[in-house]
């Protein structure tokens, strides 16, 4: 050049091809361009119209494609990955894995998507309110930060915890028994007809060990007064606040 900005040389140690002017170093080609480790192995490969490639150790690495980029093994990075407007597509039982030792695997299996704690931890979940939906987005587990934790079958609402124990809508089906533990435990029967009795069913004790059935004062109400039936545990007799009606004969065992 006029002011000899290319410039080929060797300097007793490197070989250099330098642009010393203000413009770029260019290589032009209509074909191909191939950069060769001495002994022919390929290093770079730029093809016209097509694909850049890159080798290491004669092993293609890294390749551009018509639909973006594709690399051979594994890509480090030492800061983020931002995918934007777009998606990470993994094939079946390709994982997602994070942790030093992989612990966390996420991946479908060719039937089913799982998520994988695969170490010696737990796997936590943290957030506000957790809905685990179907397919339908019919809600099958509802649990609220600070707030109640709902099951459903089917899209409705069968169990619920509250800030005094719990609510089952529906029949409570048990094959065991069912402990009430208190000083004086209650069970209440309630009848959502406003017309109908409450009954409130109680163990008293430190009174003769007494169990009581108590209805409330009132239709559908909820105070409650003189025991429809008291039992004695100590001397096992009954007590009943009105008549005993029976559509066969009473016997007296003793």
């Amino acid at each position: 050049g006029n002011s000899t900005d290319l410039q080929i040389y060797h300097d007793g140690g490197n070989s250099y091809i330098a642009e010393t002017g203000t413009g770029e170093l260019r290589l032009n080609s209509d074909n191909s361009v191939r950069i060769r480790k001495h002994d022919n192995e390929t290093m770079a490969l730029f093809t016209a119209n097509g694909a850049a490639e890159l080798w290491y150790d004669n092993s293609k690495k890294f390749e551009t494609t018509s639909f973006g980029s594709k690399v051979t093994g594994y890509l480090q990075v030492t800061s983020g990955v931002d995918v934007t407007g777009g998606n990470i597509d993994l094939v079946d039982n390709s994982k997602i894995r994070l942790g030093t030792s992989q612990d966390l695997q996420i991946y479908h299996d060719g039937a089913n998507s799982r998520i994988d704690e695969t170490g010696t931890g737990s796997l936590i979940v943290k957030t506000g309110a957790l809905l685990i939906r179907n397919p339908s987005d019919a809600s099958m587990i509802d649990a609220q930060s600070g707030g109640t934790v709902n099951l459903y079958y089917n899209g409705s609402k069968k169990f619920a915890t509250t800030s005094t124990g719990i609510s089952v809508t529906g029949q409570l089906i048990t094959t065991d028994d069912i402990t009430i533990s208190n000083t004086s435990p209650e069970l209440y029967l309630t009848n959502t007809n406003a017309l109908k009795y409450n009954w409130m069913v109680a163990a008293q004790e430190n009174v003769d060990q007494t169990f009581e059935i108590t209805p409330s004062t009132t239709a559908g109400g909820s105070t409650y007064s003189t025991p429809a039936l008291q039992i004695n545990g100590s001397t096992s007799n009954a007590t009943f606040a009105g008549k005993i009606t029976s559509g066969n004969d009473i016997v007296n065992a003793t």
